[in-house]
């Protein structure tokens, strides 16, 4: 009897755990869009948990592209040669450009996606923003490993 009652409380424990704990806000990139949404009631609140969403991938792909920058200025760090004058410069707009490049296209690949009528449209275009924020995401992660 003992033993039932502690598995059962096992998987109580286990199914009710809330989607917040499976990612942290340190990497909202663990949420998944579609679940995240889903938490507000109605289109009002889905279209909230949307735009905090964003605004969290948003902000972690910032602080992404900061290490990376971060990550080259430690690079260039004791490289006194005249070949390496100006290198780091280029280098750091090279990054910020290829960011921002990167931001306009995700927002017009979102856009120009079919995303119907109604009040989902605008779900449908959050989604695909935030699947794409957060492939550039795992992008940067790769590469600052």
């Amino acid at each position: 009897m003992c033993r039932i009652h502690s598995y059962r409380w096992f998987f109580t424990i286990l199914l009710a755990l809330p989607i917040s704990l499976l990612a942290s806000l340190s990497e909202p990139e663990r949420y998944d869009p579609v679940e995240y949404f889903n938490q507000g009631s109605n289109t009002y609140e889905m279209m909230d948990k949307a735009k905090e969403l964003r605004g969290l991938l948003e902000a972690r792909m910032e602080h992404l592209v900061k290490l990376k920058i971060e990550d080259a200025k430690n690079s260039y760090k004791g490289l006194t040669e005249d070949r390496f004058k100006g290198e780091l410069e280029k280098l750091i707009k090279l990054i910020i450009s290829t960011q921002e490049t990167w931001e306009a296209y995700a927002e017009a690949a979102a856009k120009e996606e079919y995303h119907g009528g109604g009040s989902g449209a605008g779900m449908r275009y959050y989604y695909s923003y935030c699947y794409k924020l957060i492939e550039r995401i795992n992008e940067l992660k790769i590469v600052l490993k």
